[in-house]
């Protein structure tokens, strides 16, 4: 961990909106603007989390608009005495922008867009939805799970002539009940174009790179499948995996774990032939505790 490195620290904006009950997700569009929820309301919200919402007013009687209300308060440079934290316990309304509920029946636990930030993906119990994001209209749905669904991921987003859109028509679902669904967004068909179910317990996250599929279960394992050459490589954490992360160079991977323990590994490379399972070469031993709800973790560079 490095000292020097500065987390932000200070809320700039609260999301309000969904009904009672938890958000289950949040995840930021493609390009960064924007970001979504999903709740227990079985709602998902697009937010513009940048702009305070001039709908909302302060809690405190006062003859300011929001938007003043909020650039007065903020203005102030912030401390740890009690009267300044005083100041600080209302944060700014973030800009709610659409909602998406056609389609969900059940509390939605997970969502993405493609790159684009067009398509909004989304779960509904065992069945997956993709929605236009600017219409809000559902284009399509899935459905085929035996259990609810925990992760849903656009695969493909590149190729050496930079077109983001290759491989974007192939969605992933992955599910409680241990496997990882690929469906063509193209096709009419509601059959999967292949399922994976080499986990034995839940799998809990899905990313691509390039050729590559990687899945992470609660079994402990990260499954690399390699679609070129028809390989499975198992790396065994030996721990419950709750969320996992690839280094933006391809090379590592960062898995959270149930225990609340940060572990990062080489990651598999198809030009080495690898049998044997990959050493954990650091461990980042987390403040916080895998509870009811799962810890995911990202990589910044």
């Amino acid at each position: 961990q490095n000292s020097t490195y500065q987390c932000p620290s200070t809320p700039v904006a609260q999301l309000r909106g969904h009904a009672d009950g938890p958000i289950h997700i949040i995840r930021f569009t493609g390009d960064g603007n924007y970001c979504l929820t999903g709740g227990n309301d079985r709602t998902v919200r697009l937010w513009n989390p940048t702009r305070v919402d001039p709908a909302y007013r302060p809690p405190l009687s006062t003859k300011l608009s929001s938007q003043e209300y909020y650039a007065r308060q903020y203005s102030q440079t912030y401390g740890d005495d009690e009267s300044t934290q005083k100041q600080q316990q209302h944060i700014p309304s973030a800009l709610p922008m659409q909602t998406y509920s056609e389609g969900h029946v059940h509390p939605v636990h997970a969502i993405t867009t493609n790159s684009s930030s067009t398509m909004l993906l989304s779960s509904s119990d065992k069945t997956i939805i993709a929605t236009n994001l600017v219409t809000a209209q559902t284009v399509q749905k899935w459905w085929g799970h035996t259990a609810r669904i925990e992760y849903v991921a656009c695969l493909g987003g590149g190729d050496e002539n930079n077109n983001t859109n290759v491989g974007e028509e192939i969605y992933a679902s992955a599910s409680y009940d241990a496997t990882v669904r690929l469906w063509d967004a193209r096709s009419k068909s509601k059959e999967p174009l292949m399922i994976l179910d080499d986990a034995k317990d839940s799998v809990s996250c899905i990313k691509s790179g390039g050729s590559d599929i990687i899945t992470s279960s609660i079994d402990g394992n990260i499954r690399t499948y390699d679609l070129r050459t028809g390989k499975l490589i198992t790396e065994d954490v030996s721990h419950p995996i709750t969320s996992f992360a690839v280094s933006n160079d391809g090379r590592s991977i960062a898995s959270s774990c149930l225990d609340g323990v940060i572990r990062l590994f080489d990651k598999y490379n198809s030009l080495h032939r690898i049998d044997a399972r990959k050493k954990v070469f650091q461990k980042f031993h987390s403040l916080h505790k895998s509870g009811n709800y799962k810890l995911e973790c990202a990589l910044t560079s």
